[in-house]
């Protein structure tokens, strides 16, 4: 009997933002759910080297890996946020005091159980934007948010 396997939706899906150890991150539904997350993505570099007397193709080596900023989208949030503060106190420091990475991690999900987790090491937020208010629509305000972050892993969960 042949089994069918069916791609998951990228529709449920959820943001845990861990602390460290001397401040744990508060768990609110606010700082975990998404409208949109993207970056979900690495590239190998490659460098071109031809050789000498060789026409017929460039030899393409390997160099490092690289990924693009973590992107956060949801509605604008209205109440205190943890995630907000944060972001705020990053983007608007005066680099007086350290910042403080934390662990992202998107988990994808299914109705029963965990998917697949990436987990975003050394992040911290880069960029956040509002997006602009215009009296003739009535879309929602939405906020983005941007992280950077030193390494990724994923990891597929076993059912």
């Amino acid at each position: 009997m042949a089994v069918t396997y069916y791609p998951p939706g990228a529709f449920y899906f959820e943001l845990t933002i861990l602390g460290s150890p001397t401040s744990p991150w508060p768990r609110t539904a606010i700082d975990g759910s998404f409208q949109e997350i993207s970056g979900l993505e690495r590239e190998l570099d490659a460098d071109e080297l031809r050789e000498g007397g060789e026409n017929r193709f460039t030899y393409r080596l390997p160099k490092r890996g690289k990924h693009p900023n973590l992107v956060l989208k949801r509605g604008l949030v209205s109440e205190q946020s943890a995630l907000a503060n944060w972001a705020e106190a990053t983007i608007g420091s005066d680099f007086s005091g350290p910042i403080q990475p934390r662990t992202l991690m998107v988990t994808l999900l299914s109705a029963e159980y965990e998917l697949i987790v990436w987990t975003f090491a050394g992040a911290y937020p880069v960029k956040w934007v509002t997006s602009p208010f215009n009296s003739t629509d009535s879309s929602i305000a939405v906020e983005t948010l941007e992280m950077a972050y030193t390494s990724v892993k994923r990891e597929i969960k076993d059912k």
